[in-house]
C-alpha cells in the first residue's frame, strides 16, 4: 500500500512494485551552519525482521540481467538506441574488459564497488559538505551502483522524490543480489558517454586508438577512464 501511493508523477520504478514484509530506514544529520566541515552524516536501509520481499514486478528491475535496448536522449528527445548484447558490434562483455580499464575506472569513481553494498557514507557526506560550501551541486557522491541506476531506471530530474527512489533501488538490488556486480560493470562500460556521440568502451577504443577494448595498453585505459 506504501509504495501503491506513491505519485506516479514523481517516482517511476517504485509505485510498479508489490511488495510486502517491514523496512527500517534511519537518517541522522548533524550540521552546524558555521561549522560546515563538521557536518556528519549516517543512513542505514535495512530489514531486521528479514521478511521483505517483492511480489510482484520484480521484472521491472531484472530485465537488465537480459539484453536490452538502451535509449540515449538529447534535448529530451530519442537521440539513439543502443543495443547492449552481442548483437552490437562494439558490445563488449564483461570477460573482455582489460583489468587495467577496470582498475582505472574503479580508482577514479568508485575503488570500492566489488566490495560495497552500493553506498558509501563517507563521499556522500563530503558531496553534500562541498555542496552546500558553494550553494550548488557542484560534487557527487555517486556510487558506480548509484550512477547505473539513476541511468537505467530514472529521469535526470534533480528532485528529494528522484534521489529517495535511487537510494530505495540501489538497496534492493544490491542486498537482494539482483544484478551481479559483474554485470552491473559490464553496463555501466557500454552506456558510458566517452564523448560527443561515442557510447561504450567499444566505440570509444575504435574512435580514440582504433583498437578492439582487448587491445588497450596500461597508458591507454588511465585516458580512457580519465574521459568518463
Amino acid at each position: 500500500k506504501l509504495f501503491h501511493s506513491l505519485p506516479h508523477e514523481l517516482f517511476q520504478v517504485i509505485p510498479e512494485l508489490q511488495v510486502e514484509g517491514s523496512l527500517d530506514y534511519s537518517l541522522s544529520l548533524d550540521y552546524n551552519s558555521n561549522l560546515i566541515d563538521s557536518l556528519k552524516l549516517d543512513f542505514n536501509i535495512g530489514c531486521r525482521k528479514q521478511n521483505f520481499r517483492i511480489i510482484k514486478g520484480l521484472e521491472n528491475i531484472t530485465r537488465f540481467n537480459e539484453p536490452f535496448e538502451y535509449v540515449f536522449y538529447e534535448n529530451g528527445d530519442t537521440a539513439r538506441v543502443v543495443p547492449i548484447s552481442p548483437e552490437n558490434p562494439y558490445f563488449c562483455s564483461y570477460t573482455n574488459i582489460p583489468p587495467f580499464l577496470t582498475q582505472a575506472i574503479l580508482a577514479s569513481e568508485d575503488g570500492a564497488f566489488f566490495q560495497h553494498n552500493g553506498f558509501i557514507k563517507s563521499s556522500i557526506q563530503s558531496a553534500l559538505i562541498a555542496d552546500i560550501k558553494a550553494k550548488k551541486l557542484v560534487r557527487g557522491g555517486s556510487t558506480i551502483s548509484m550512477q547505473l541506476i539513476k541511468n537505467l531506471f530514472l529521469n535526470r530530474g534533480k528532485r528529494f522524490s528522484r534521489k529517495f527512489e535511487e537510494f530505495l533501488l540501489v538497496w534492493m538490488i544490491e542486498h537482494y543480489h539482483l544484478m551481479t556486480k559483474e554485470r552491473m560493470f559490464e553496463i555501466y562500460v557500454n552506456i558510458a558517454e566517452w564523448g560527443p556521440h561515442i557510447i561504450g568502451i567499444g566505440e570509444a577504443s575504435e574512435f580514440y586508438f582504433n583498437k578492439k577494448p582487448s587491445e588497450l595498453t596500461f597508458p591507454e585505459c588511465v585516458y580512457l577512464a580519465s574521459l568518463i
